[in-house]
């Protein structure tokens, strides 16, 4: 191999690494999202704690993402979307020991990164390690088995808000805790099947039995939709009680409600067949629409300090 052939086959190793991060990813899930969780316990954060939190919520699930790649290879390969083909270990461009060691080394760092925060925080993170390995790999392997994804997703968000609460102190957690409730109930419950939904033909393909392969679209779509139907009234509650400025009281709520108008429509087409189109839309939906509810939910936490 040439030099120039050498660097153009490591530039490439090393975007398809960065790739694996999944940018946007990080941003909603591991900084909005808790973001919202800090300001709803406490609405005065210290700030070297807020950005240690992050630090570590940003690096554990860049790594967590690393092995996910890792576990879905096959599915992935088997998927008709180009993004999952497209994938970095799917299209050779890195390899399973690489992968594996950079999954590694971001969970390494936000362990480092959690020596800084009140020490109960690493016991947060050695628990979700544990049942982070056991979702991806074997024996248990909890991603190729009916149900247990519907209890991953609400074990993440649970311990992700534990985690806020120890980091940036108390506060007001008590009076989070309908929100949390309405997180475990759209995203934990909800999403989870949803995007079960969206990957069903390639998990079927490659050999994994989740939920919705297991039961079926349609049932598995109606209760994804009702699940996030019921997550409305804690979150109403809990705009109510927080309390929350007025346009975030009725804003927030409205995003669900109006997703809920959409995600019905997907949901009558899901009942008839498959529809890959559908699928993709209910889960990317889920995220959209939960991803405006923490941006109003931020914005009304700091409109109120």
């Amino acid at each position: 191999m040439t030099q120039d052939a050498y660097a153009i086959g490591a530039a490439e190793k090393l975007r398809g690494l960065i790739e694996s991060i999944r940018v946007t990813t990080r941003m909603w899930f591991d900084v909005l999202a808790p973001l919202a969780m800090i300001l709803v316990i406490n609405g005065r954060p210290p700030l070297r704690e807020t950005l240690l939190l992050l630090g570590v919520l940003v690096c554990f699930h860049a790594g967590q993402t690393y092995f996910n790649d890792v576990a879905d290879v096959d599915v992935d390969r088997s998927s008709s979307e180009d993004d999952r083909r497209s994938r970095a270990l799917v299209s050779h461009r890195v390899d399973r020991k690489e992968m594996l060691l950079a999954g590694t080394g971001f969970v390494a760092a936000s362990a480092v990164l959690c020596a800084f925060l009140p020490w109960p925080t690493i016991l947060i993170l050695a628990l979700a390690l544990v049942v982070v390995l056991a979702y991806n790999f074997p024996p248990v392997r909890l991603s190729g088995r009916p149900l247990a994804t519907q209890v991953f997703w609400p074990a993440i968000w649970t311990l992700m808000y534990v985690a806020a609460a120890i980091a940036i102190g108390p506060g007001h957690w008590r009076r989070g805790i309908p929100f949390l409730v309405f997180v475990v109930m759209f995203m934990g419950l909800g999403e989870s099947i949803t995007q079960d939904t969206r990957d069903a033909d390639n998990d079927a393909a490659g050999g994994r039995r989740t939920t919705v392969v297991a039961y079926g679209y349609g049932p598995t779509a109606v209760f994804a939709w009702a699940v996030q139907a019921l997550s409305l009234v804690p979150l109403v509650w809990f705009v109510v009680a927080a309390p929350m400025p007025l346009v975030v009281a009725v804003l927030a709520p409205a995003f669900v409600a109006v997703w809920l108008v959409v995600f019905w429509r997907e949901v009558a087409r899901l009942r008839r067949g498959y529809h890959k189109a559908a699928a993709r839309l209910t889960h990317v939906g889920s995220i959209y629409a939960f991803t405006l509810v923490n941006a109003a939910v931020v914005a009304g936490a700091l409109y109120a300090r």
